[in-house]
């Protein structure tokens, strides 16, 4: 089953900007599971860079029109560390197509495709689920990093001192939790529900040349 790519393009800017405005504390959007997918699904880079950056920045401005604090949500000065950690989620998704890419000219003849349907799976699991899941905790593992980075330097919240940085990281705990939920349910969700559309749920996928 193909889905139109104009349809999967607007879902996949909307629908994350849209869910923004439900509880934005929670910080539960998979924005960086969505520029992970993007970097892994589409050739055209253009496309790939621009959909999780315009469905950041979609979400920006509906948050500020919402909240009338558009000082909070737009144009502020942690924004490069935001947007920079999402260009990385595509970079790492790129990397992911690469690998894909290679997979079946890298299978020796003893390495031939499992005939048994438990070694599809473990096929599976090797090839899809292990390098989704870790390049996913990646991306949520260096947005904390990065963006908590980025707000102790480019604000006076806390003191430029090693303690005032690990204070800030300590801040960002219940936040990087819900990060961390979001974008493995997002992975699970964008790159499971990919693989149930398909003929055959345990092939690795081509990425759309477009």
């Amino acid at each position: 089953m193909q889905i139109p790519r104009f349809i999967v393009v607007c879902l996949l800017i909307i629908a994350p900007a849209s869910l923004r405005m439900l509880a934005p504390e929670w910080n539960v959007v998979p924005i960086a599971a969505i520029a992970l997918y993007c970097g892994a699904h589409f050739r055209n880079r253009g496309l790939a860079f621009s959909i999780p950056l315009l469905a950041m920045f979609l979400g920006d401005i509906l948050l500020a029109v919402q909240t009338r604090n558009p000082s909070l949500y737009l144009f502020h000065a942690t924004m490069p560390f935001v947007y920079g950690c999402y260009v990385f989620s595509v970079a790492m998704g790129i990397g992911l197509q690469r690998h894909w890419d290679r997979l079946p000219e890298g299978i020796s003849s003893r390495e031939a495709a499992p005939k048994t349907e438990a070694g599809r799976w473990h096929s599976a699991l090797r090839a899809r689920v292990l390098p989704i899941t870790t390049l996913t905790i990646a991306g949520s593992i260096l947005f904390f990093l990065v963006t908590n980075f980025g707000c102790w330097l480019m604000f006076h919240t806390y003191p430029k001192t090693w303690h005032g940085l690990l204070d800030c990281y300590l801040a960002g705990v219940p936040y990087f939790r819900g990060t961390l939920c979001g974008d493995l349910i997002g992975s699970a969700i964008l790159f499971g529900g990919e693989q149930l559309l398909r003929h055959d749920p345990l092939a690795v996928p081509q990425s759309e040349r477009f």
